[in-house]
């Protein structure tokens, strides 16, 4: 499933989502494709993945490097894998 994962009042994120098995999930966000996290529940796949869009995001903005933004979409898009 795709997940919009708000980063501040003014950032959100799209974010991918798979179950791989039972208690395994696996995000990424496109827009910042070094941003990757996991979980035991989907719940906790998204806290971690949120967690290291904040980071990524963080780093780019130390080094000085173009912070991604992502349209808001008046789409919704359900993947199942």
């Amino acid at each position: 499933m795709i997940w919009r994962v708000i980063i501040n009042s003014l950032m959100s994120y799209s974010i991918l989502v798979r179950q791989r098995t039972p208690y395994h999930f696996v995000g990424s966000c496109p827009f910042v494709p070094e941003a990757q996290g996991e979980g035991k529940t989907f719940d906790e796949c998204l806290s971690n993945i949120r967690q290291s869009v904040e980071r990524c995001l963080e780093v780019r903005r130390r080094s000085g490097k173009e912070i991604p933004e992502e349209e808001p979409s008046p789409h919704v898009m359900l993947v199942y894998s």
